[in-house]
């Protein structure tokens, strides 16, 4: 769940190299590629980070 009470799911890739999260009730989906640490958007505006404990969503 993100910070505006929207349920968040992400697909991993079977080898881990992209994620697709589905927001709320979205019509678009949003594809992530692997970087360090996380998951980059290709506009670089959205990121999925491992916090260690959990996993978080940046986005503007």
């Amino acid at each position: 769940m993100n910070a505006d009470g929207e349920m968040v799911y992400v697909l991993l890739s079977d080898d881990r190299q992209f994620a697709e999260v589905f927001i709320g009730n979205s019509p678009q989906s949003i594809v992530l590629e692997a970087v360090k640490g996380g998951y980059l958007s290709a506009d670089g505006k959205t990121r999925l980070i491992n916090t260690g404990q959990a996993w978080r969503l940046l986005r503007p």
